[in-house]
């Protein structure tokens, strides 16, 4: 399940966070995120990224993958279909950690999980 909140990193810059509107992510609000918001940082920093995503639904909507193929061809890693221009197949369900997964959550955690606890969005975005 994608996470309500994105961060992305690129030779030590983050970018972010960036909360997303609604209760839920769905293909389209991952896609707006990419190409008005992720996207134009990243390139603008770094033209030679390669990016990686898991296999949550919305990363493996239509219109992503769409996006990451003319976006950034053979420079992105996810879950991939014969179709997909990808630099190579991320394994479904992969045991691997991420720096995302390994580093990023638990720093997240050890920021919002501190009494007093947010009680309403704005605190938790603060």
């Amino acid at each position: 399940m994608a996470s309500p909140q994105q961060k992305a990193f690129c030779v030590g810059k983050v970018y972010g966070p960036f909360f997303f509107e609604g209760n839920t992510v769905t293909g389209q609000t991952y896609l707006d995120m990419l190409q008005n918001w992720l996207f134009t940082s990243l390139q603008a920093d770094s033209p030679d990224l390669i990016f990686q995503q898991d296999g949550a639904p919305p990363h493996w909507h239509l219109m992503v993958r769409a996006f990451l193929n003319e976006k950034v061809p053979q420079r992105w890693i996810v879950r991939k279909r014969a179709q997909d221009l990808a630099l190579c197949a991320w394994p479904a369900r992969s045991p691997d950690l991420t720096v995302c997964d390994f580093f990023l959550w638990g720093y997240v955690k050890d920021h919002v999980y501190v009494p007093p606890l947010p009680t309403n969005l704005d605190d938790l975005k603060h």
